[in-house]
C-alpha cells in the first residue's frame, strides 16, 4: 500500500491540472472501497485466537510457578476486546515472564500487538500490575521487571486497544480497490509518458533549424546530417541559426554582428571573419554546404547537393 502511494505522489506531481480533477474523485472511490472492505471484514475466528493465546499463556505461567497440574480456569470475554485469563490456585509471577509469553502467544496467532495487560487481585480487584505494548514502537510501557509479585490469586486481563487485523485484502472488494488504484496509477504514467515524449519532440523541433541538408541542434550545439555529427561553440550556432533563417540570401555583415555580438554589448572588430573561417573548416570535409563571401556585402549560404 505505501508503494502505491508512493507512486501515485509521483504521478500527481507530473499532470495536468484538469487531469487531477478528473483522477481525484476516482482514487477517493478506489480508496473507500478498500477502507469499507477492512471496516467489514474482522479477523476471522478473533474470540477464539484470543483464547487459545491466553491458555497457552496461563499453561506456562503456571509451569515457571513449579505447577503443572493445576487448571487454567476457562477464558472470560468481559468487553468486545476485554479477556479474562484466571488460575485454579494461587501462584508466584515475575512480571518479564508475563510481558514475554503475552508477545509471544499473541504473536503466533495473528492478533493485534496493541494491547494493555493488568494483572489483578481475585478478591480486591485491585491491580497488582500491568503494562502497555505498542505495535511497531520501542516505547512500550512496561515497568517493574525484576519484582516478582508474591503469591497470590491473580486474574489476567487483556484489552485490544486498536481494532483487530483484518484479512480483507483478500477480500473481492479490496482486489476491486487495489486494481482501481493500479488501473489509474498505469494510466497517469502511460498518459505522461506519451505526453513527455510529444513534448520532447516538439521541444526539438522548435530548437532544430535546416540548413540545407543539415540539421542545426540549438541546444546540443551540433550540426547533424553529415557522416559525423559537427560539433559547433555558441557563436558559430548563432551565426548558423542566422543563416537559416535567410535561406540562401545574402545575409548583411552588419546583422550578423548586430544580433551576435552587439545586441549583446560586445564589439568586435575581425571576429566575424574569424568564425566564418572556422565553419568554413568544419563544413569542409562533407563537402554539402559552404558559405560564400560576397565582397563589400556579407555572406551567403550554398548548398552544394547536386
Amino acid at each position: 500500500m505505501c508503494r502505491i502511494i508512493i507512486y501515485l505522489k509521483y504521478f500527481y506531481t507530473h499532470m495536468s491540472l484538469k487531469n487531477l480533477f478528473i483522477v481525484l474523485p476516482m482514487l477517493a472511490l478506489g480508496l473507500l472501497l478498500l477502507l469499507g472492505g477492512k471496516a467489514e471484514e474482522p479477523l476471522p475466528h478473533f474470540e477464539e485466537k484470543v483464547k487459545v493465546a491466553l491458555r497457552k499463556t496461563g499453561h506456562n505461567l503456571l509451569l515457571a510457578s513449579q505447577d503443572s497440574t493445576s487448571l487454567v480456569l476457562p477464558i472470560q470475554k468481559l468487553e468486545e476486546n476485554k479477556f479474562r485469563l484466571t488460575f485454579e490456585t494461587d501462584l508466584v509471577l515475575a512480571p518479564e515472564q508475563v510481558v514475554s509469553e503475552i508477545n509471544t502467544h499473541l504473536g503466533q496467532s495473528g492478533l493485534s500487538q496493541d494491547y494493555i495487560v493488568e494483572l489483578v487481585d481475585c478478591d480486591t480487584q485491585n491491580v497488582w500490575y500491568s503494562f502497555q505494548m505498542v505495535q511497531d514502537q520501542k516505547d512500550d510501557l512496561v515497568t517493574c521487571q525484576g519484582r516478582t509479585l508474591p503469591l497470590n490469586c491473580y486474574a489476567l486481563d487483556i484489552v485490544f486497544i486498536k481494532p483487530q487485523p483484518t484479512h480483507a485484502i483478500g477480500t473481492p472488494k479490496t482486489y476491486l480497490s487495489l486494481m482501481l488504484i493500479g488501473f489509474l496509477g498505469f494510466g497517469l504514467w502511460y498518459t505522461n509518458q506519451k505526453k513527455s515524449a510529444a513534448d520532447k519532440q516538439e521541444n526539438q523541433a522548435e530548437n532544430t533549424l535546416i540548413l540545407g541538408p543539415y540539421r542545426l541542434d540549438c541546444d546540443n550545439l551540433q550540426l547533424l546530417g553529415g557522416a559525423q555529427p559537427i560539433e559547433l561553440s555558441t557563436k558559430e550556432s548563432e551565426l548558423l541559426a542566422i543563416f537559416s533563417r535567410h535561406g540562401e540570401q545574402v545575409v548583411k555583415r552588419e546583422i550578423l554582428v548586430k544580433e551576435v555580438w552587439e545586441d549583446k554589448g560586445i564589439f568586435v572588430g575581425r571576429s566575424l571573419d574569424t568564425f566564418i573561417s572556422m565553419i568554413r573548416k568544419k563544413l569542409k570535409p562533407d563537402g554539402l554546404l559552404q558559405i560564400v563571401t560576397v565582397h563589400g556585402v556579407g555572406y551567403r549560404l550554398e548548398s552544394k547537393q547536386e
